[in-house]
């Protein structure tokens, strides 16, 4: 365990130098004034383009970290030689994984938590009350995140440079983010090689869409607490395969 907490701790103190993780953080503060420009609508109006434009901006900066951030961390431990050190010591590769995991989640959920925090003190500040609702939204955005994280350790795992490995992590993205429209279609569609074979394959990607129920939430939708319970369990599922499929390819590399 103590192991493990090293590695969570070094992939912080690593990350924290990451001049994409700085600008995250810097364009977080700026977002402060930015809200002040909305203020000539009525207060509703304003409330609801506020939380509007929060969510969005950090379901852009999580997405954008979770996809590129733990290959270019990944490839990073690599050209430094730090994964040789690492494993040459009685560490085991699924410790390095979930380390690296866990640390990458950490950090990425500091940038996130910022602006939802700025969020929440603006509501509060405004006289209107923080629902479940909002704070349930708020962490199903960042489990959202925490799976991408894990696709893109896979992919960063895969013996391919940087670039090859983050296309293959915004492939698989897209693909879950338009699945349920994907699928929709192809039921549809009269072609076998739609219906036999792509749409079973389809199947193995995580639907991305179900985790964005913010944008219900704004709209005066509540959020179940089964509802809440089943996506995080969703995402638990998937998370669980990819570390196990990240465990098998890196137990397959010669280090």
């Amino acid at each position: 365990m103590k192991t493990l907490w090293n590695l969570m701790f070094n992939e912080i103190k690593l990350a924290l130098h990451n001049k994409l993780i700085f600008l995250c953080l810097l364009f977080s503060i700026m977002l402060i004034p930015i809200m002040n420009l909305f203020n000539f609508f009525n207060v509703e109006q304003e409330m609801k383009i506020i939380k509007d434009f929060t969510f969005s901006i950090v379901s852009i900066i999580g997405i954008l970290l979770s996809v590129f951030y733990p290959i270019y961390s990944l490839k990073e431990d690599l050209e430094r030689k730090f994964i040789y050190n690492v494993l040459s010591k009685p560490i085991s590769r699924a410790s390095y994984i979930i380390g690296k995991y866990l640390g990458s989640c950490i950090i990425i959920s500091f940038v996130c938590v910022i602006n939802f925090f700025i969020l929440y003190i603006i509501i509060l500040l405004k006289n209107f009350s923080i629902s479940p609702s909002y704070i349930g939204a708020s962490l199903l955005l960042l489990f959202k995140f925490y799976l991408i994280i894990m696709v893109s350790i896979t992919m960063g795992l895969l013996p391919f440079s940087f670039h090859l490995s983050s296309i293959l992590s915004v492939f698989f993205f897209i693909v879950g983010t338009l699945k349920g429209y994907i699928m929709t279609a192809m039921k549809f569609s009269e072609s076998l090689i739609m219906t036999e074979i792509l749409y079973p394959f389809l199947k193995i990607f995580p639907n991305f869409q179900i985790f964005d129920v913010y944008e219900s939430v704004i709209g005066g939708s509540t959020l179940t607490a089964n509802n809440f319970i089943e996506i995080i369990g969703y995402a638990a599922c998937y998370i669980t395969a990819l570390l196990f499929l990240s465990w098998l390819i890196m137990r397959g590399k010669e280090i």
